[in-house]
């Protein structure tokens, strides 16, 4: 059997139609867009990411640089000491071996003998007189060369350390340089192929500037506030007495990242803008200021030499959602003095074991039988 539309049935069945179509291809290019725009502002995000790497590593070989001079000229200022050091040691040498000589061969204590050979009370004074600016002219003469010895042992000891030193930087800006020229090299041929090239480098350079001017301003307030708030460790305990638990000559303090942010922002209002929370293995530190979004990430390791000293080590700084390099990262750790000192608790307490699990910091003591 066969069936016909009327004309306005076509009509309406057509514009059914379109309408489906148009429905299906929108909702199956709206997310495609979507996607592009995000793999977009990826791959900025990642230029950005790369530009602010460039600086801070061309910042860091800025300053091996001027270490590499401050150790060279060290080094020249110890060889011309030693020099004028080594020029005078003959002379001293010499007036000291007389003086032992002297000694030796008992022509000093004969001196003494003329004592007894002076003719009055006032000969003897000013024989006794004599004979003890000479023996104090022996002495100095001896401890002259002494001292001489133990300056030029100081300064070559000094020029040796300064050289290693020395050393140590070149090759640090040696491979600080080849790193830098190769991550240049990676932006300028990733820009080249952009049509937007100008733009992404003026936000690079907006993002270095801000960094330089208020994000590492604020990173260093924030470590700082950190280093000051564990140097006052031993106020917390006072405060969360309950945290302190001891198993006969065993204690365990267990802190919860509530009680810490508690106890920071009691310490120090800079602390109401920022968050510490314990995750597995890693103390995670966030905060906001001035439309800044900071991270630091990192976790405790227990040092038992020079001293017993639970050091945070820094592993992630991040900027606006930018991770500084290693080269950051390490400058600001030998900057702050980020540790906790058991024997700051009390004298006889020592730290045997640290550990991070989800939300708390668990600290292992023994008695230090020592102290």
């Amino acid at each position: 059997m066969h069936y016909s539309l009327s004309p306005k049935k076509t009509a309406k069945s057509l514009s059914h139609l379109f309408l489906c179509l148009f429905l299906l291809l929108s909702s199956i290019s709206a997310p495609v867009a979507l996607a592009e725009n995000s793999g977009a502002a990826n791959d900025v995000q990642q230029l950005l990411q790369k530009g602010l790497t460039i600086h801070e590593i061309d910042q860091e070989v800025q300053r091996l640089s001027e270490q590499d001079t401050q150790f060279a000229n060290q080094i020249q200022a110890n060889q011309a000491k030693l020099a004028e050091l080594q020029g005078k040691t003959e002379d001293l040498r010499r007036r000291a071996g007389k003086v032992l000589v002297s000694y030796y061969t008992g022509q000093r204590n004969k001196l003494w003998l003329i004592l007894f050979q002076a003719g009055s009370l006032t000969e003897a004074l000013d024989l006794y007189e004599y004979l003890s600016a000479v023996m104090d002219g022996d002495r100095k003469a001896l401890q002259s060369y002494k001292q001489n010895v133990q300056d030029i042992q100081k300064t070559n000891t000094n020029l040796e350390a300064n050289r290693t030193r020395l050393n140590t930087v070149k090759q640090q800006l040696l491979d600080q340089r080849k790193r830098l020229v190769a991550l240049q090299k990676q932006l300028d041929a990733e820009l080249a192929s952009r049509k937007d090239a100008e733009a992404i480098k003026r936000q690079i350079q907006e993002v270095n500037t801000s960094w330089e001017q208020k994000g590492l301003p604020v990173f260093k307030t924030y470590l700082q506030a950190l280093s000051d708030a564990m140097d006052h460790f031993p106020k917390f305990i006072s405060t969360y007495k309950d945290s302190l638990t001891m198993d006969g000559f065993n204690y365990s303090l267990e802190i919860q990242d509530q009680q810490l942010n508690e106890f920071l922002r009691n310490e120090n209002p800079l602390f109401t803008q920022v968050t510490f929370a314990f995750e597995q293995n890693e103390l995670v530190i966030k905060g906001m200021q001035d439309q800044m979004n900071v991270e630091i990430r990192g976790y405790f390791i227990l040092e038992q030499k020079p001293e017993n000293v639970l050091r945070f080590v820094i592993t992630h700084l991040k900027f606006n959602g930018l991770e500084l390099p290693d080269t950051r990262r390490n400058q600001l750790q030998e900057q702050f003095q980020l540790g906790v000192y058991p024997q700051k608790i009390a004298s006889f307490l020592t730290a045997t074991d640290v550990r991070i699990e989800a939300n708390k910091l668990i600290i292992h003591f023994a008695f230090n039988l020592g102290q």
